[in-house]
């Protein structure tokens, strides 16, 4: 950790209290603390709620100063009033459509916030509904329009839609694809019949959520974070998801260390997996015993891959503050958004030099599409 800053080393101490509840090393807290840094990293990387569980189990003395303290535990607050809207609403919603004949499943989001040791200090985001039928898709679609409005154009080619209703944003998957090499794009369908072989008839009951099972879910939730990687940036909030998935769902014994392999190596993301595992053992407190396919030669990589992580911060965060506002010419967006993105893909370049390079052609060429 000698080559972090102090409030880095701070906000990670901080964050591994609130997923593993490691002691906190009391020493680095003593002195002058650059809070506003420690909660300006916890905003980037959405993990604010994770990182008031560690700041509360300081001894009062080392925790920050009376307003920014209190100030941290009203936005925890709304966040779990949030995540109790969303645990209520998730399956009054589901229950709706399937009475309407449309039977769905639930994509990462609360279903994994129930991994976390308090599922209510996970910032939420989307209700992500995964829909394999075309017609009920399509029927989902005319009740979305029903009870909220189209907050996005949907794509066809994917069948992705995006409503906003009740206060939430709702999306609607009738299928998807892993982008992020032409490898993964290639074999996501083959995989996905291996890993729900039964459709939505192997999906789970998980804290009163229908999820997938989990020999998907832990891909799925890998592969979706590495997209977002990619193509723009993350924050830890989805690197925790996967690693409380993999710890809550005993993933080794319940998947097995084979059957993963094998999903890993047909989407190519194998050397993804062990540097992310390195990242989350090394750096992130992660238990080593109960981390898939870790290697101590994918260290350096580890270490990377968090650096790129706080560069970008949550989907890109701080590039996007630079963006330019939405009634700007859309050519002079397009090119300030470019240059933003090219740092992104150059320090991804250095990890993962060809699916970066394959990234990038996709993002550039979305990108001219979308002006033509």
């Amino acid at each position: 950790m000698s080559n972090w800053s102090k409030e880095e080393r701070l906000f990670l101490a901080l964050y591994r209290y609130g997923l593993w509840r490691d002691p906190l090393p009391l020493d680095l807290f003593e002195g002058q603390v650059r809070w506003d840094a420690v909660i300006g990293l916890a905003r980037s990387q959405t993990v604010v709620g994770i990182l008031t569980e560690g700041i509360e189990a300081l001894p009062k003395p080392l925790r920050p100063e009376k307003p920014v303290y209190f100030g941290l535990i009203a936005n925890t607050s709304d966040i779990e009033s949030k995540n109790k809207r969303m645990n209520e609403f998730i399956p009054l919603l589901m229950s709706q459509l399937e009475g309407k004949g449309v039977h769905s499943v639930l994509l990462k989001g609360q279903g994994v916030a129930a991994c976390y040791p308090n599922p209510l200090h996970r910032m939420p985001g989307d209700i992500d509904l995964y829909i394999p039928d075309e017609a009920e898709y399509e029927k989902a679609r005319g009740l979305m329009l029903q009870i909220g409005k189209e907050a996005e154009e949907e794509n066809p080619e994917i069948k992705h839609s995006a409503f906003e209703a009740y206060g939430f944003l709702i999306e609607l998957h009738g299928s998807f694809r892993f982008f992020i090499s032409r490898r993964c794009r290639n074999h996501t369908d083959l995989w996905r019949d291996l890993a729900m072989p039964a459709g939505l008839g192997s999906c789970r009951t998980w804290s009163k959520f229908t999820v997938p099972p989990v020999r998907f879910d832990v891909i799925f939730i890998f592969g979706h974070l590495l997209g977002q990687f990619m193509g723009g940036g993350i924050g830890l909030r989805q690197v925790s998801d996967w690693m409380v998935f993999i710890r809550a769902n005993k993933v080794i014994d319940h998947v097995g260390d084979g059957v993963l392999k094998s999903d890993l190596d047909l989407l190519g993301l194998t050397g993804y997996w062990q540097a992310f595992a390195s990242m989350a053992v090394c750096l992130l407190g992660f238990p080593k015993e109960e981390m898939p396919f870790y290697d101590p030669a994918f260290d350096r990589k580890g270490r990377r891959v968090l650096q790129n992580i706080f560069y970008t911060g949550n989907f890109g965060a701080r590039q996007k503050a630079h963006h330019l506002s939405a009634d700007t010419n859309a050519i002079a967006k397009k090119a300030v958004t470019l240059f933003g993105q090219l740092p992104v893909y150059w320090r991804n370049f250095w990890l993962f030099p060809r699916d970066t390079a394959y990234c990038f052609h996709q993002y550039l060429w979305g990108s001219i599409s979308g002006l033509v």
